[in-house]
This record gives structure tokens, sequence and C-alpha cells, in this order.
């Protein structure tokens, strides 16, 4: 009986988190590069944060994307099509 309560214990804590989709959390209208689910940023930062991802982009091509959150309020894996991840994207 020691023994299994020893196992279940150690089952419930390796358990990984469920995976979240959450495509509400997102904005709506024109993809933006900057989303703050979690409220970190003020406006001015969040714009000055997207002049400088715009100007990154230019500069070498790459996509950059800002994500700030707190699990679980997240868009999760709704974001990859949000944003259209792929291999240009950091």
């Amino acid at each position: 009986m020691r023994l299994r309560c020893t196992a279940a214990a150690t089952a419930g804590a390796s358990a990984r988190p469920e995976g979240v989709n959450r495509p509400d959390l997102l904005p709506q209208g024109d993809t933006v590069p900057v989303i703050d689910v979690a409220g970190f940023l003020t406006p001015s930062e969040e714009k000055r944060v997207i002049s400088e991802i715009k100007s990154l982009e230019a500069d070498t091509g790459f996509k950059l994307r800002l994500l700030a959150q707190n699990y679980p309020e997240t868009p999760g894996l709704a974001i990859r099509e949000y944003w259209g991840i792929d291999d240009s994207s950091i």
C-alpha cells in the first residue's frame, strides 16, 4: 500500500500542465507584434517596443514577436496561427 501512494504522488508531481488555446485573449483586427495579456507594459512602453521591433525587422528580415503573459492567462496555441509563426520568427 505504501508503494502505491508514493507512485501516485510522484506521478502527480511530474505531470505536465495541460495545453492552453484561448484565441479570445488575442486582439481583434490587424495583427500586432506585441501582445501584453498580463498588462506589464504601459501604453507608451508598448508603442516604443513596437517601434523597435519594426526597426529590427526592417534591418534583419526576421519577424520578432513579444507576448507578455501569466500562465494560465495566455492565448497559448492560438498565437501560432494569429502571428503566422514560421522559420523566420524569433
